[in-house]
């Protein structure tokens, strides 16, 4: 009797850890897209997406916000979304800088 109340305690044990660790997946993942958006907005500002594509470059800020808000509300899964659009929207902010840049600058040589 003793030995199958052990492995009842144990077999809870297990599923109590596996409970745990799965949930604790999504608030990693969350906070990693976040880190990702955030380096994203640096680096299109970096190319001058604040002076050359300054709406996209203030969309990809305004998500980062959001995802943040979000994250601190603990809504991990809305979170991720934000920050994947974040960091897609400062993709497209850092691309439209070097574009603009370039155009300036064969400008500029003419």
């Amino acid at each position: 009797m003793r030995t199958r109340y052990t492995v009842s305690i144990l077999a809870v044990f297990v599923l109590v850890v596996a409970a745990a660790g799965a949930g604790g997946c999504i608030w990693f993942d969350a906070g990693r897209a976040i880190k990702e958006a955030a380096r994203s907005i640096e680096e299109a500002q970096a190319l001058g997406a604040t002076e050359h594509a300054p709406y996209l470059y203030s969309s990809a800020a305004q998500l980062l916000e959001g995802a943040r808000s979000e994250y601190a509300e603990s809504d991990f899964p809305m979170a991720i979304e934000l920050a994947r659009k974040a960091r897609e929207q400062a993709f497209a902010a850092g691309a439209e800088a070097s574009k603009a840049k370039e155009r300036q600058q064969a400008g500029e040589e003419q």
